[in-house]
């Protein structure tokens, strides 16, 4: 194998491993291949890791045996490189796992004292709002009428806030150095990792000592020197979490209270034109001497977004996600419709009087450029597989509101049996959204009872760090709490104490589960409305989420993984054994119930014997995104595609075909066609039935098919017929019978496809035709897509109304059954038959109807490419050309190029080009440029599709598909520069 494949193996057989436990990104491998390479691109990195050709220059750098040597020793993977295939690298892989590895060298350091840089600061782009603040603050700390400042009531983001007040004016020697000091040594991967007691040890004591060593003092020096070192130099000392800071006991000594007592005496008088030495980030505990002390408690109000949805806040999540996105060395994340971005939106869009700030998206943008993680928001996976990263590789920013909500957390003493403010911290960690006091009430019951107002007590003993919502009606109030505070507080409960974690997430699935076809609970616990008028589903994908979760630290035994304890049609038992121990075969009860029932039967609507796959699921809700991410809950270390330890072999090829297919519904193609290579694999193995194989092949020709590459895909058609004709006689066994007709069936209809896609379009027709003779009813699904687009191809009055009447049929008969999301693609179809007859506004008001409910409801990936495709070319029919290029060929040459959709990235692109071109032609001919007022009214569409302020449009936070941002085209579209600059930006794509 070429250095380039094993790369790209490794990095997608252990992408946690990789990025979290070896802390290796773009940064990190830019060293790892340097001197031979200056810049590691984030395009080049994202083709060396995933998928893509990458320069010459790099392909020879990597195979130096320096800079492979480099790598396998970041990886800690000694002889790699010797791997003569995947499955060699995965048996690596699987046995480095059980190897203790060293911890990779950073550089950055995980002590006590931050030394602020100003480039950190640049790249982080503040907003205008935290721009202000740092201008008030700067004036502030410049004020001779005091010498501490104290950030009382911080708002979130508060340490950040006083890193780039240090940095953005060093260059102006206002500010000539700046430190940063943390309470303890080590606090962040104490709190992740370890499962020993926390240590307290004197708060602030060893980064002092670390300030005076740099300030050029020796040993321990005396409060009044270090101060006067400070303001000598015109440094800054920032302490951070102050609340940290020790009340001073009767005889104890304290030198961060020393300290901080010199400064407040009248006496110390600052050098003439240097900062105040001292800036406290939160209060201190106890009183301290105010007459040199500026206590600043109005920051939350200008920091905070409005309450209400705004474009403001959502073009600044917008730019942080990209941003994070290349510091990860990740591909743009895509436009608005972006299931990353149309979730984090539904987090702080979710309640319009929850309060925003600048950090809060931050975090929100960080987590959701996590592209291996597709439960970006769900803070019960831990913080450490959430983020995707190790703590010490961290952006400054985050890694600074990392620090905030670890310092809260540790606020929190662990120690007693009975120790509420424990609990309800751990349970406000449990929630996605928000925890309701039903919810904890609930909680109470286990074992030791909480009651409910021990559980509001405890509430108030950190109730800065929780916000309390009150509703009018008779919905129950809800606590809502930090998104890394939940993530980093499960990881450290899972490794303290995780069979108590497993009792609270497997007693909040029983509830979720009991309460499953509850509409009016289903508001009062998530954001979301009853999909397709049923809570059901909501319900159980949540049930299945924390049921995983009880079983994430449970003992694996060989045993388990073919021995299942208990009948899978009852919900699983507690974790708890005998003597408080973990209950035997915990970890393969939850997981094949988890799959076998809750996935497989009741959200999907399979058959038990596996033979009838409905994916309804899919099929009915149109629930892509939240179907692969069950199945990554379900797999092995998070990876999808690679089936958990504890799932019964009969349900793993059931698995791999689910996982295929959830990959090719999200247009993931390339990890589609290598999930159904496994499968086929693993059907090898087994030597399981020869009419199973047929069908697996037959979904590996829609993946290469969909991938344009027509020439695999007839080479595997040509295998599937000759393996066909070897199929024993059915004799008189009717199930036999029908078997064979319906592989026949798929058989003829793979044909008939491929051969509409090489152009044979007669072929096609015929194709069709003979399978509507043999088996009229087979004309649905893939058949009669093929069948409408070869009828619509040729053209013709007569073949038209057929088409036509095929996609009426096929409407009206998937509603009927409640196949709602195989409606739209034949709904889209049915705009594309109205516009060959000509019949553009009906044409265009029937997929505006379609735009409303993806919007609502969401859709495949091929679905949602088919119709702005189609959407376009109506549009463009229109001469509304603004509009057809920018809502919809654009998006969809975008969308589609990045996802190996060739076929539509080819047709985008044309009719995209002759958009511009025309638009270009009209500007020259009028002699000016196009009215922005005019160009903002066609963008905005006829059939009332808003701009995506996110103000008017309620959507579902869980569907990935959002409105369209018209607003930022009025400026790209507007004058003859910005059109031609499109039209060479799309030739050169």
């Amino acid at each position: 194998m070429h250095p380039a494949e094993i790369i790209r193996a490794t990095h997608s057989l252990a992408k946690h491993y990789w990025r979290v436990e070896r802390g290796l990104d773009r940064a990190s491998f830019e060293r790892l291949v340097q001197p031979e390479i200056d810049v590691l691109t984030p395009t080049d990195y994202s083709r060396l890791t995933k998928d893509g050709t990458c320069t010459k220059k790099l392909m020879t750098a990597i195979c130096r045996p320096a800079v492979l040597e480099r790598i396998e020793s970041a990886l800690d993977y000694p002889g790699l490189f010797q791997c003569k295939s995947a499955t060699e690298i995965e048996k690596l892989i699987n046995e480095r796992s059980y190897v203790s590895h060293p911890s990779p060298s950073t550089s950055r350091s995980s002590d006590c004292v931050i030394i602020p840089a100003t480039e950190m600061t640049e790249a982080a782009q503040l907003s205008a709002r935290e721009e202000k603040a740092i201008k008030h603050l700067l004036f502030m700390a410049m004020s001779a009428e005091h010498n501490v400042l104290c950030l009382a009531d911080p708002p979130p983001g508060a340490s950040f806030l006083a890193y780039a007040l240090a940095t953005s004016q060093l260059s102006r020697q206002e500010i000539r150095s700046a430190f940063m000091i943390l309470p303890h040594s080590g606090m962040v991967d104490e709190y992740l990792t370890s499962s020993e007691p926390l240590t307290y040890d004197q708060p602030f004591e060893q980064a002092l000592l670390v300030v005076a060593e740099r300030l050029g003092l020796s040993g321990r020096p005396s409060a009044g020197a270090l101060l006067n070192a400070l303001s000598v130099s015109s440094s800054v000392l920032i302490v951070l979490a102050a609340k940290s800071i020790p009340e001073r006991a009767l005889g104890g000594s304290s030198y961060i209270r020393d300290l901080l007592d010199a400064a407040c005496r009248p006496a110390f008088r600052r050098q003439p034109g240097s900062p105040v030495p001292v800036i406290l980030v939160g209060q201190p505990p106890g009183e301290l001497r105010a007459r040199r002390l500026k206590y600043l408690t109005n920051l939350k109000e200008g920091l905070a977004f409005p309450a209400k949805p705004s474009r403001e806040r959502s073009v600044f999540f917008e730019s942080q996600l990209k941003r994070f996105g290349e510091f990860r060395g990740a591909t743009p994340a895509g436009a608005p419709e972006n299931a990353r971005i149309k979730q984090a939106k539904g987090h702080f869009n979710a309640d319009n009087s929850y309060v925003v700030f600048p950090s809060t998206l931050r975090m929100l943008g960080f987590l959701a450029s996590n592209d291996t993680n597709l439960s970006n928001f769900d803070p019960t996976s831990g913080w450490l597989r959430q983020s995707g990263m190790a703590p010490s590789a961290l952006p400054v920013d985050v890694g600074l509101h990392l620090f905030e909500v670890i310092a809260h957390a540790r606020a929190i003493k662990e120690g007693g049996k009975r120790n509420p403010s424990l609990r309800a911290l751990r349970w406000c960690s449990t929630a996605l959204y928000w925890l309701t006091e039903d919810a904890a009430e609930d909680l109470g019951r286990l074992l030791p009872r909480t009651n409910l107002e021990s559980f509001r007590t405890a509430i108030k003993t950190f109730d800065e760090h929780i916000d309390l919502e009150q509703h009018e009606n008779e919905r129950s109030p809800a606590y809502k709490m930090d998104m890394a505070l939940r993530g980093v507080v499960q990881n450290r409960w899972a490794n303290r104490d995780a069979f108590g974690r497993a009792t609270v997430h497997h007693r909040i699935a029983l509830r979720l589960f009991e309460s499953s076809h509850s509409k009016e609970l289903l508001s009062a616990e998530y954001p979301f409305r009853p999909h397709w008028g049923r809570s059901r589903m909501h319900f159980l994908a949540e049930c299945l989420r924390h049921l995983v979760r009880s079983c994430e630290q449970a003992p694996r035994t060989d045993a388990d993984r073919g021995n299942i304890s208990e009948d899978l049609d009852e919900f699983p038992k507690p974790p708890f054994g005998q003597n408080g121990k973990w209950r035997p075969r915990y970890a393969a009860d939850v997981i094949n119930y988890c799959f076998g029932q809750i996935y497989w039967l009741q959200l999907n609507a399979n058959r038990v014997t596996g033979t009838i796959h409905n994916r309804k699921l899919s099929r009915q809700h149109g629930a892509y995104h939240l179907t692969a991410e069950l199945l990554q809950l379900m797999s092995e270390d998070g990876i999808l595609g690679k089936p958990h330890w504890a799932l019964h072999p009969v349900y793993v090829q059931r698995y791999l075909r689910e996982v295929a297919y959830a990959q090719l519904d999200l247009g993931e193609l390339q990890a589609a066609k290598t999930s159904f290579e496994m499968l086929i694999e693993a059907w090898r193995c087994e030597h399981r039935d020869p009419a199973e194989g047929i069908a697996f092949k037959l979904d590996l020709i829609i993946a290469l098919s969909a991938m344009n590459d027509l020439a695999a895909a007839r080479k595997t058609l040509e295998e599937v017929r000759a393996e066909f004709g070897t199929l024993p006689s059915e004799g008189g066994n009717s199930f036999a019978r029908r078997s064979r007709i319906r592989i026949k069936t798929r058989v003829d209809a793979r044909e008939a496809q491929l051969r509409y896609l090489e152009g044979d379009l007669d072929g096609a027709l015929q194709a069709c035709m003979r399978i509507e003779t043999v088996n009229p009813g087979a004309i649905g699904r893939d058949v009669a897509h093929t069948y409408i687009a070869t009828l619509g191809a040729l053209g013709g009055a007569d073949r038209l109304t057929r088409a036509t009447a095929i996609c009426v049929r096929n409407v009206f008969d998937n509603t009927t059954r409640g196949l709602h999301h195989e409606a739209l693609g034949f709904r889209v179809a049915l705009g594309h038959a109205f516009r060959k007859l000509g019949m553009l506004d009906v044409a265009e008001v029937v997929l505006d109807q379609v735009y409303n409910d993806v919007q609502l409801y969401g859709c495949s990936e091929r679905t949602y490419l088919a119709l702005l495709l189609e959407a376009g070319r109506i549009v463009f029919a229109q001469r509304r050309l603004a509009r057809a290029y920018a809502a919809y060929l654009r998006p969809c040459f975008d969308r589609a190029r990045s996802r190996g959709y060739v076929r539509h990235t080819e047709i985008s692109r044309r009719y995209a080009r002759m958009c511009l071109e025309k638009m270009l032609v009209e500007a020259a001919e009028s002699s000016h440029s196009l009215s922005e007022g005019t160009l903002s009214v066609e963008l905005h569409g006829r059939g009332g599709i808003q701009p995506n302020d996110g103000s008017t449009v309620d959507l579902d936070p869980s569907i990935p598909f959002d409105t369209f941002a018209s607003d930022d085209w009025v400026a790209r579209l507007c004058s003859v520069e910005g059109l031609q600059a499109e039209l060479d930006q799309i030739r050169r794509l």
